[in-house]
């Protein structure tokens, strides 16, 4: 059970998500990993499993691309490109607060780059936009 430890792994990049989607209103709040999460990404994940845990801070710091699955309203996928370990990391989040008023990792696990593309030319994922600097 010690394996699989509940922790926050960051802060959503609300502004990135604002500024990249029109018309979402994520707020900057921590992002938890909870006990069953960790363990479903350890299980159903297991190939992934240690990319996802050593890149998932970069996902939510500097995310390649944002995006919103139809089938998940209310996820956002945070998808990061890792050229050292030629991978590309998916951290999903639910923006919904939970009781602790955090928003939750809602799946893990790295994408094939045709799946970038696909979900890209179907208008579900964007390159991250970033606030303009004042």
């Amino acid at each position: 059970m010690a394996r699989f430890k509940p922790h926050i792994i960051g802060t959503v990049p609300a502004d990135a998500i604002n500024t990249t989607w029109d018309g979402i209103e994520a707020e900057q709040k921590d992002v938890w990993l909870s006990y069953m999460m960790h363990e479903k990404v350890a299980t159903k994940h297991a190939a992934d499993y240690d990319i996802c845990m050593r890149h998932k801070e970069l996902c939510l710091e500097a995310p390649t691309y944002i995006g919103f699955h139809p089938k998940h309203p209310g996820v956002v996928e945070l998808i990061r490109r890792v050229p050292s370990r030629r991978a590309i990391v998916l951290v999903a989040v639910a923006l919904v607060p939970n009781d602790s008023g955090n928003y939750s990792v809602a799946s893990m696990y790295c994408v094939s780059e045709k799946r970038v593309e696909q979900y890209r030319d179907a208008g579900w994922l964007r390159p991250t936009k970033q606030k303009p600097r004042e």
